[in-house]
């Protein structure tokens, strides 16, 4: 299933590289898996080494860099930890979308998202 999510993930931003980083990554049938995927669209596959696939502790620091590096800073008091926040919620300022009505929409959804999430924790 994982393979099919991505499949559709990298035909969503159309994506020409994958990169299995995490627990995950050490799965070598896995990597089989999405190199064949990966050929069939094109695209090339970037696994890591097993030494780095403990955790996502790099992808979320690389996530951080690009966040900090495009002036977006959040204060200590003012994060908070969510299990169910979803990642396609997250704006995402340092990719450049060239579809701006879709930007728009995402946005809007986005805030949708976050006034439900607030209501919920009131």
């Amino acid at each position: 299933m994982l393979v099919e999510v991505t499949e559709r993930a990298m035909s969503h931003v159309n994506a020409d590289t994958v990169l299995i980083v995490g627990g995950v990554g050490c799965n070598k049938r896995l990597q089989e898996m999405m190199e064949i995927m990966a050929r069939d669209r094109g695209a090339s596959l970037c696994a890591m080494d097993s030494r780095y696939c403990v955790d996502n502790g790099g992808m979320i620091a690389q996530a951080g860099i690009f966040a900090f590096q495009m002036n977006q800073i959040t204060r200590l008091e003012d994060s908070w930890v969510t299990q169910r926040y979803r990642t396609d919620a997250m704006e995402v300022v340092w990719r450049k979308d060239n579809d701006e009505e879709e930007e728009g929409e995402f946005k809007q959804h986005h805030h949708q998202e976050e006034e439900e999430e607030e209501e919920k924790i009131d």
